[in-house]
């Protein structure tokens, strides 16, 4: 999945709403759900939905610098 916007589009405060890291700055989701796995994210720790495979890899941080594009997207 990716995801594009421009600046002040909501990009990262989407990602933090998935990841369950809005209430650490402050924020909350204030209307539907956001489900992962079957389970809703509020309800999960930040550090197990990372066990449990929901992962952000954010741009311009050259995390996997020695693998290929294809290998990066799986």
């Amino acid at each position: 999945v990716a995801l594009l916007g421009s600046n002040g589009a909501g990009k990262t405060t989407l990602l933090r709403a998935v990841s369950n890291l809005l209430p650490a700055e402050r924020g909350a989701v204030t209307a539907g759900r956001i489900t992962f796995d079957g389970g809703d994210v509020s309800r999960v720790s930040p550090s197990h939905l990372v066990r449990s495979g929901l992962v952000q890899v954010l741009e311009g941080r050259h995390c996997f610098r020695s693998l290929t594009v294809e290998e990066n997207l799986f």
